[in-house]
């Protein structure tokens, strides 16, 4: 039986965007599918969008039957629609990605590979610049790498 890889990716107001997100991610999947064996889902989860987020996700469903959409009934944040992904989840991998395409989806096979060595049980993949962030963002975002780091060591 072959593994299954979940990849959750939240949305909020991102119906633009969306089907480049798409396309990319499922063009880096099949040839990784393709080169391992490795079945995969997308879990697109829409956090109370007011544009045509939802409408995207159900229209991108009907192209490609690996994608699955969920629907919050309000904006509740990121961390409940990563929750809800994760809960409707059927992989024995998951991987958690942003929707606007701040994640490459080409580190993907990295990642898998990682996980196979069976020597890991998280993998942390951080943004290398931060120069063109404000002072705080940059600051939030080293506390919470730290922290992050110190919860999984």
């Amino acid at each position: 039986m072959e593994s299954t890889l979940s990849v959750i990716a939240p949305a909020y107001c991102e119906g633009a965007c969306l089907g480049a997100f798409v396309t990319d991610l499922i063009a880096v999947l099949d040839q990784l599918r393709a080169e391992t064996r490795l079945g995969y889902e997308i879990i697109l989860v829409d956090d109370g969008s007011t544009d045509d987020t939802w409408a995207a996700m159900r229209a991108l469903a009907q192209r490609y039957p690996r994608l699955r959409c969920l629907r919050l009934s309000r904006n509740f944040g990121k961390d409940a629609a990563l929750s809800a992904g994760l809960e409707a989840a059927r992989g024995d991998v998951v991987i958690t990605m942003d929707s606007d395409m701040q994640h490459p989806a080409t580190l993907i096979p990295q990642m898998v590979a990682r996980w196979r060595t069976g020597t890991v049980d998280v993998i942390d993949v951080r943004k290398q610049e931060r120069q063109k962030e404000s002072f705080f963002s940059r600051f939030c975002a080293l506390t919470f790498y730290r922290l992050f780091q110190a919860l999984t060591s």
